[in-house]
């Protein structure tokens, strides 16, 4: 984050007893320990004539001179990050007067600004302890570090929602109790659901207009990610699919799903829309053949149940609906990122890797 502060802060009170100076000082402090850029509002390192330059250079400044050396330090820091082409989209303004949340940049008072920046940016997702640990998992290797750095200065963390209805309700809360500190620190990575391509559902298409409006994202400043695929699970290399069938998975997938998977993705972009956790018998709009399938064990595909999948299906070749029945069960995303995680010799394949880059550079360019 771009932390501009006004002159008119350094216009610290002397009386006896004031704390604005260990204010101004833990602010400043707080936001270097965190990453954050701070400088002076005027776009100078220090200002020739300003306050601060007052402030900083008179021997019976409250602050110490070893503190006064250190913040014109920080400030000139703060002024070179803050013309970076790559520097944060993420900016706060301290001013001495009430607290202002409207805008794009909020400009707070020192008091409100303290508090905001301790707080890290938060990513809402379905599923804190998947999603988290996938994103973990499918960091880019370019942007591991940084990555790695803001989640260690705890200037990045994930929130639960449970799915992106959960998503939506949580930003229209904030919005109806007027939680601007938690709106101007927030984003939002989900699903996109997408049963094959085509048009969102009413539910995602609902999440990404409230995210629009609740956060100001906009095509140049995205404050969101929705996944191109269905879910995590479309984007786990094969070579951890065969590693789950072949422990943990095999009471559940059949032992020729991933092969049929793997076929399956190189003739028709529906695989990467593929329900992995339950299969092609979630999509099924009859509820009657559907709870056939899942209450007869070793119920063969009957093809004439072809129609009542989405069209994406149609053309598939015939020998692969069998194989892909069932899917690979609940437990897949829980067993996969952890293997990810524990064994680097997996890699995603390339598409996921370029979607990989766009959302990390999303999340870390507000950080």
């Amino acid at each position: 984050m771009i932390i501009a502060i006004d002159d008119g802060v350094f216009a610290l009170s002397r009386a006896p007893g004031s704390s604005d100076h260990r204010r101004l000082v833990s602010l400043i402090q707080d936001a270097d320990d965190r990453g954050h850029f701070v400088h002076h509002a005027a776009g100078d390192p220090i200002p020739v004539g300003s306050r601060c330059e007052s402030e900083l250079g008179d021997a019976s400044s409250p602050i110490s001179q070893v503190d006064r050396a250190w913040i014109a330090a920080t400030f000139r820091n703060g002024f070179l990050a803050s013309q970076r082409p790559n520097a944060s989209k993420r900016q706060l303004l301290v001013h001495g007067l009430p607290s202002d949340w409207h805008g794009p940049i909020p400009k707070l008072s020192l008091v409100d600004a303290a508090s905001y920046v301790s707080k890290p940016v938060t990513v809402i997702v379905e599923n804190r302890q998947n999603d988290g640990r996938f994103l973990q998992c499918w960091v880019p290797a370019s942007r591991s570090l940084d990555f790695r750095n803001v989640i260690t200065k705890n200037s990045l963390d994930f929130e639960h929602a449970g799915g992106t209805s959960g998503i939506t309700n949580r930003l229209v809360q904030a919005e109806s109790q007027q939680d601007y500190a938690f709106l101007h620190r927030a984003l939002a990575v989900f699903d996109s659901e997408a049963n094959g391509p085509g048009p969102l559902s009413p539910q995602v298409a609902n999440c990404e207009n409230t995210c629009v409006r609740c956060l100001g994202s906009t095509p140049i400043r995205p404050r969101f990610h929705r996944l191109k695929r269905r879910a995590i699970e479309n984007y786990l290399p094969y070579t951890v699919l065969d590693a789950y069938v072949a422990g943990p998975g095999s009471a559940h997938a059949d032992p020729g799903a991933v092969t049929a998977l793997r076929t399956l993705g190189s003739v028709s972009p529906v695989a990467r829309h593929y329900h992995m956790k339950h299969g092609l018998i979630s999509d099924l709009t009859d509820r009657g053949r559907r709870t056939a399938y899942e209450t007869t064990a070793g119920m063969p595909w009957d093809p004439a149940d072809l129609v009542y999948l989405p069209a994406h299906w149609n053309g598939t070749p015939p020998s692969l609906f069998q194989d892909l029945l069932r899917g690979f069960g609940s437990q897949l995303a829980a067993w996969s990122t952890q293997e990810i995680i524990s064994n680097a010799g997996h890699v995603f394949d390339v598409d996921a890797q370029t979607e990989a880059s766009e959302a990390f550079s999303m999340m870390l360019s507000w950080v």
